[in-house]
């Protein structure tokens, strides 16, 4: 039944605290058949001193009531970060190829938010109004037998009816989750190229596309909610019916057969709601869990992943071997320590996938360093610091794009912004500097600046350069080339398909792809 509660000493301590919680329709009903047997003459005792007793004893509840509360709303938020933290973990820690099918911003803020909602709020009130209905039960039957039980079928028969349906509401559950992630991806993947789609003045058609994927996220929500009201509507016909209307007729009769009294009677009215509306609401709430299984599904799914290891080998003594298949024709690369190589080829012929080779081992036929085979399953990214072409700039400040969040001393730091050229930049901006998500505030030499010196902060062995100049004027270009192959400790591999003749001499080896 709970699928996402986790039982511990803090979920206990809040389910005391309900049970207690749970006794305040019964201490309200007694209150209230208390007085009316005053007033019928059933019992002889002072109003006033029952008034007074009533409204302490509600007060008290008052007080457990908001610490119920307090620990569920803790409760809730310790669990969402306990889930969100393996989520977070599988997006770090997964295989690179496990993570494109799996839209995390949409899921963590959309779809666990469902979780939430319908799953771990909903198991929670279940637990408290099932407390509410043993306690009002017993004390139900302690007033009357025979009318608690004409209660109790007609809710026990509601029950019956409301099992039907669950498997559409789990249809229209997947649909809306399918057309959301659809829309929220269609949403980044434009807001990242306004530029682009304004110069080819395609706005119009983005907006409607945009404004489709709109309108199928909310008529597919619309459906989800639509029948889900459907069916609550339906219970709550059959709930009423069976478990007010039969009965009361059950409770009338009992009094006019002298077997009930009407302060009795009134006692067991007042905890009928405490009977009747638990069982709706925990019925309503097995209905809408169904909604989460789709999302709960896909959560499981991710924690099922054996995460990839990584080797760690902070140096290399003798040399790196990787034989890999690009456009139909088997590379073999050998890479020496110190060694500074450069692969050239005309673009789309296989220069960034074999730089991913070497970093993901995707779909090398072998890959060794210092004669020990690597497994495909492993990562040896301890090896090598990687500057891709695109840029990957964060929005934070200049440090952390730079550091990464890591503590370097600031000889190290400002020994690597001098060899990218960046004192000027940072001179006039300052380290603290926030940039936007992919550098759109500042250049794209300065964007390949900072990611380079990222790269060189990293003090890997060996350095994998994608274009990293593409960006730059070719002066500054040369210049950087320069100080990155004066670094006689490091590894160098650039692929290119554009690079001054003086600095290509400097490379000991060049590879040509064709």
């Amino acid at each position: 039944m709970f699928k996402i509660l986790k039982f511990n000493v803090k979920a206990f301590r809040l389910f005391f605290f309900m049970f207690i919680y749970a006794f305040q329709p019964s201490f309200l009903a007694f209150v209230i058949e208390y007085l009316i047997g005053i007033a019928s003459g059933k019992y002889d005792f002072n109003i006033l001193i029952v008034v007074g007793i009533g409204s302490l004893g509600l007060l008290l509840f008052s007080g457990i009531g908001i610490l119920v509360k307090r620990f569920t709303h803790k409760l809730i938020e310790e669990t969402n970060i306990a889930m969100k933290e393996k989520v977070i973990n599988h997006l770090i820690k997964s295989p690179i190829k496990s993570n494109k099918n799996i839209n995390y911003s949409s899921f963590i803020n959309v779809d666990m938010k469902l979780i939430q909602k319908n799953g771990l709020e909903s198991e929670l009130s279940m637990i408290q109004y099932s407390f509410i209905f043993i306690i009002s039960l017993f004390s139900a039957l302690y007033l009357d037998i025979l009318t608690t039980v004409f209660f109790f079928l007609g809710m026990f028969f509601s029950a019956i009816i409301s099992m039907a349906g669950q498997k559409k509401i789990t249809n229209y559950t997947k649909k809306w989750t399918e057309n959301t992630n659809k829309f929220t991806t269609k949403i980044e993947e434009f807001s990242k190229n306004t530029l682009l789609l304004r110069h080819f003045n395609i706005q119009r058609h983005v907006f409607n596309q945009l404004y489709n994927n709109l309108s199928c996220v909310e008529h597919s929500l619309f459906n989800l909610n639509y029948h889900i009201d459907i069916k609550n509507e339906f219970i709550m016909f059959i709930g009423l019916t069976m478990s007010i209307l039969l009965p009361f007729s059950a409770g009338v009769y009992r009094i006019n057969s002298g077997y009930l009294t009407i302060a009795s009677f009134m006692a067991i009215v007042q905890l009928s709601n405490s009977l009747v509306n638990p069982v709706l609401y925990i019925i309503q709430k097995l209905n809408e869990r169904s909604a989460i299984k789709p999302v709960l599904e896909t959560y499981n799914s991710l924690l099922k992943f054996e995460f990839q290891k990584e080797i760690k080998i902070e140096n290399f003594k003798d040399a790196i071997c990787i034989d890999v298949e690009i456009n139909k024709t088997n590379i073999a690369l050998s890479i020496c320590p110190s060694q500074k190589i450069l692969i050239k080829g005309s673009s789309g012929i296989g220069k960034s996938t074999l730089i991913r080779n070497l970093l993901l081992n995707e779909s090398a036929k072998n890959y060794t360093v210092d004669n020990i085979y690597i497994n495909r399953d492993y990562l040896i990214t301890s090896l090598y610091s990687y500057v891709p072409q695109n840029k990957i700039i964060f929005n934070d400040t200049i440090l952390f794009n730079i550091t990464l969040g890591k503590n370097y001393n600031n000889v190290k730091l400002n020994e690597v912004i001098k060899l990218t050229f960046l004192e000027d930049f940072i001179n006039q901006y300052g380290l603290d500097y926030v940039l936007d998500l992919d550098g759109n505030n500042i250049s794209g030499g300065e964007a390949q600046r900072i990611m380079i010196a990222r790269a060189l902060l990293q003090d890997t062995p060996i350095l994998l350069f994608d274009e990293i100049t593409s960006a730059l004027d070719e002066d500054l270009a040369n210049k950087i080339q320069k100080n990155i192959l004066s670094l006689s400790d490091k590894t160098i591999i650039q692929v290119t398909h554009n690079i001054d003749m003086d600095i290509e001499k400097m490379y000991d080896k060049t590879i040509v792809l064709y």
